[in-house]
């Protein structure tokens, strides 16, 4: 039996292809990072704008799960790594973006286990949509026919002497040569 080839999805953030980050960073925030850092902005939070300071690099983003850091590969190639951002910063960034209040302790940007990489989820969610074939097209079929009958009726309605029920089918009133006589005249 011949094996099937997996075939690799290249994917890209800011223009820039991830890579699944290799290892984690430990970050400490300074109470300058916290003096600079903008609320629920993911460029310029707390997080990013330390890792930004720490691996002097332009551009990063801390999202509430994900953060993606720019960085080089090893050919000296522009990337963004894709990191893991765990419960305890995640914490921490929401106390910061209801308050505004933050104190200055370190956390990890952990690089994500194999069951999270964008593969993995790539990989499992083709195996739920084939497993779930039936459950799929049932649930499309149901919202099909609800939404069937949600729509209304074309209503009939007159506009500049032609009648218009909203099927794209125009019906003129009268005899032909009634018609005729209105539109020259």
């Amino acid at each position: 039996m011949k094996a099937a080839s997996v075939q690799k999805k290249a994917r890209h953030f800011q223009g820039l292809p991830i890579r699944e980050a290799r290892g984690d960073i430990l970050v400490k925030p300074t109470q300058f990072d916290i003096d600079k850092a903008t609320p629920h902005d993911p460029e310029n939070c707390v997080y990013a704008i330390a890792v930004k300071r720490m691996l002097q690099t332009k551009r990063v983003f801390v999202y509430t799960h994900i953060a993606y850091v720019e960085s080089l590969d090893d050919q000296g190639v522009q990337i963004m790594e894709r990191y893991m951002v765990r419960n305890s910063a995640k914490h921490a960034m929401d106390h910061y973006d209801k308050t505004g209040e933050m104190v200055p302790a370190g956390f990890v940007l952990h690089k994500p286990p194999p069951s999270y990489t964008l593969d993995a989820k790539a990989r499992y969610g083709k195996k739920w949509v084939k497993a779930n074939r039936d459950l799929v097209l049932e649930y499309a079929k149901r919202n099909y026919e609800k939404r069937k009958k949600q729509r209304k009726a074309p209503v009939a309605r007159q506009l500049n002497g032609t009648w218009r029920d909203g099927t794209g089918c125009v019906r003129f009133l009268g005899t032909r040569e009634g018609i005729i006589k209105t539109k020259k005249g």
